[in-house]
């Protein structure tokens, strides 16, 4: 008996225990779910750290490979700068030498030009002493003729050219021919000489009206004419002794009635100039006469073109 009710009480404590224990599996259970959540939550969370790590990673390595190529060149262009530095100092060496050897040079050439400008001054003095010589031993003055050839005016040829040094005009009313003799026909070269060496010059054409004054001085373009052919002999001799530095002025001036005109200014009025006499040489000038700055031959033919195209009286008194 006595057993029995001890065994319906164990029976009894063991069917009231066994709910409890199901709820306790049960909270365990929810517990180790939410740990098994929250570790899968975990462990996406260090996948996705995991490969950003990854990509970082790549990245860095990409980086690590271009820092070697950048590094490979650097030391590919310590190298070039290395040889570059070497090749400076040879070449710098190399030009500092040449430098030198120049500057002797130099220095050489210096010399030598120095005695060949001392040389140049006495053979130019000497040789300007003899041309002086020359001409004075074969006379300053020359008095030549040159034929004007004919106008369109209808006539016989009158004067003709003989030689070097003889004109012949012939007197159709009596026939008589007469002969007259003059210097030698020569070019503008001796003047230009003069000229250049430092002395005046003047070439002075004289006549009657229509006898061939401006034909003589001045010409035309296919026969120029002594001053224009003298003019172009002075910018060759000038241009072959560029050492000297040289300037050219031009004045036009026309005396007429003792009056003295500038056929360079542009003024419609014109003004009469002085003529004065320096009282140390002698020489006659016009001190209040503007001169025009020229620089080559082609400037003095405008200028000319100029004064030929304002000339009242056909430029037969100019200067």
């Amino acid at each position: 008996m006595t057993s029995r009710l001890q065994s319906s009480r164990t029976s009894s404590t063991s069917s009231r225990t066994r709910p409890s224990r199901a709820s306790a599996l049960e909270e365990e259970l929810k517990v180790e779910l939410a740990k098994n959540y929250a570790s899968k939550e975990e462990i996406n969370k260090l996948q996705g750290e995991l490969t950003e790590v990854r990509a970082s990673l790549a990245k860095n390595a990409e980086e690590m490979a271009e820092l070697e190529k950048a590094k490979s060149l650097l030391d590919g262009l310590k190298t070039q700068v290395e040889a570059l530095k070497t090749d400076k100092t040879e070449t710098l060496a190399l030009h500092a030498a040449e430098v030198e050897r120049l500057t002797g040079r130099i220095a050489e050439i210096e010399a030598e030009r120095d005695e060949c400008m001392e040389k140049y001054g006495k053979e130019h003095k000497e040789r300007r002493r003899l041309h002086n010589e020359v001409m004075e031993l074969k006379g300053n003055i020359r008095v030549f003729c040159r034929l004007r050839p004919m106008l369109n005016s209808k006539g016989e040829v009158a004067v003709t050219a003989r030689g070097g040094d003889e004109m012949v005009a012939a007197d159709e009313s009596s026939g008589k021919v007469n002969s007259f003799q003059y210097d030698q026909v020569f070019g503008s070269e001796p003047l230009v000489t003069s000229v250049v060496d430092g002395f005046n010059a003047c070439i002075f054409a004289y006549g009657q009206t229509g006898s061939g004054k401006t034909h003589t001085r001045m010409g035309n373009q296919s026969d120029p004419g002594i001053i224009v052919r003298g003019l172009e002999h002075l910018f060759d001799v000038t241009e072959k002794r560029s050492e000297i530095n040289w300037s050219f002025g031009v004045t036009m001036l026309e005396i007429y009635n003792e009056a003295v005109r500038d056929l360079l200014s542009t003024k419609k009025e014109s003004v009469n100039l002085d003529i004065k006499q320096d009282t140390s040489t002698g020489a006659m000038y016009c001190p209040n006469a503007p001169v025009q700055d020229v620089f080559n031959m082609q400037d003095v033919l405008d200028f000319l073109a100029l004064t030929r195209s304002d000339q009242p009286y056909g430029g037969r008194h100019q200067v």
